[in-house]
C-alpha cells in the first residue's frame, strides 16, 4: 500500500485548517528550533528529503527538511509553507540543487510550480490545491561540483 497521497492530503488538510498565517508561523518555528533535529534523518527515511542549496544572497549554503515523493527521474515537493518560503526562492533561481533521499544522493534541476490538483501530483483528490516544486533528478555521481560554500547553517524555510 502507497501511503505517500494520503500523507500529502493530511498535510493539505492541516495547511488549510490553520491557514496561511499559521503556516507561516509554522514555518518560523521550524525553521529555528526543529529542522535542525529533523534534519539528522529526514534524508533517510519514506516521503522526506533534505534539500542543499545556495542562499541567493548570502551565497551559503543551507539544508532544509521537506516532504517530497519520488517517481521515477522526477520529484514532486509539498510547498505546504508556500512559494516565498526562501529555499524554495533560491532552488527556483539557481535552476538546482542537492537532495539527500532515502539515503540516496540527487541534483535536483529544472524546477518548476505546478497546481497541487494536477494529474501527476501525490496530492490528487485532496482537499486544498497546495503548490507542488517539481523537477528532475540526477543520480549525485553527476555532482562533481558539489556546493563548496562557506558553513552550513539553519535553513531558510
Amino acid at each position: 500500500m502507497n501511503a505517500a497521497p494520503e500523507l500529502a492530503r493530511f498535510a493539505a488538510r492541516l495547511a488549510s485548517a490553520i491557514g496561511t498565517s499559521g503556516m507561516r508561523a509554522l514555518a518560523q518555528f521550524n525553521k529555528h528550533v526543529t529542522n535542525r533535529a529533523v534534519r539528522l534523518w529526514a534524508g533517510r527515511v519514506p516521503h522526506m528529503a533534505v534539500i542543499e542549496h545556495i542562499g541567493r544572497r548570502s551565497g551559503r549554503t543551507f539544508k532544509t527538511p521537506v516532504m517530497m515523493f519520488k517517481s521515477g527521474q522526477s520529484v514532486s515537493v509539498v510547498l505546504n509553507y508556500g512559494v516565498q518560503s526562501d529555499w524554495v526562492q533560491n532552488v527556483l533561481e539557481a535552476g538546482q540543487a542537492r537532495v539527500e533521499h532515502r539515503g540516496r544522493h540527487y541534483r535536483l534541476h529544472s524546477p518548476e510550480l505546478v497546481a497541487g490538483d494536477d494529474d501527476e501530483s501525490p496530492l490528487q483528490s485532496g482537499s486544498r490545491s497546495a503548490t507542488i516544486l517539481r523537477a528532475s533528478v540526477d543520480t549525485a555521481e553527476a555532482l562533481t561540483g558539489a556546493p563548496q560554500n562557506r558553513r552550513s547553517t539553519t535553513p531558510p524555510t
